[in-house]
């Protein structure tokens, strides 16, 4: 979510103002570095074009599991 306001408030952040928006998220699993490397990735337009087949691909999955719930959408 602080990715997508960053880049929302300006689309080509440097490496240092990304750091600094992102300062206060803690992230335990992967690590600070995949976080930067993403948005970067996606500052300089080299995100997977194919990103939205796999993103189809793995909502698949999760639904298979028979634990999937939808949410119901309020007006």
């Amino acid at each position: 979510m602080a990715a997508k306001a960053l880049l929302d408030e300006n689309a080509k952040p440097s490496e240092e103002e990304v750091k600094e928006w992102m300062s206060g998220n803690l992230c335990r699993c992967t690590g600070y570095y995949k976080i930067l490397e993403s948005v970067m990735a996606v500052v300089n337009g080299k995100t997977d074009p194919n990103y939205t087949f796999r993103k189809r691909e793995t909502t698949a999955k999760i639904q298979s599991l028979d634990v999937y719930k939808p949410v119901a959408k309020t007006n």
